[in-house]
């Protein structure tokens, strides 16, 4: 989704990290929320009217849960002939 949704915390979330980078209380150009197809084309990004300085050129995709990541790390490397690195953030334990 493009668009905030408050009943999407990881839509708030993620307007919350732009804002910041906007105001560069972070490292980096983060944009957000965007959907897969409005941060991986540029030209897809302007055909919903969303200018984004961010879209077509996404290095890292900030997801919310393991979830929705192993479905777009899946998405990546078998469509789209990617190669990924990954880390979880947030567990009780290392993980390696």
């Amino acid at each position: 989704m493009e668009l905030v949704n408050f009943h999407v915390p990881s839509s708030v979330d993620a307007a919350v990290l732009s804002k910041m980078s906007e105001r560069r209380q972070l490292k980096g150009l983060i944009d957000g929320p965007l959907d897969i197809d409005c941060a991986s084309s540029r030209e897809r990004s302007r055909r919903k009217g969303l200018e984004s300085p961010v879209a077509g050129q996404v290095d890292i995709y900030l997801l919310p849960d393991i979830e929705s990541s192993y479905s777009i790390a899946e998405v990546l490397v078998f469509l789209g002939r990617r190669t990924l690195a990954g880390s979880l953030m947030g567990s009780r334990i290392p993980l390696y």
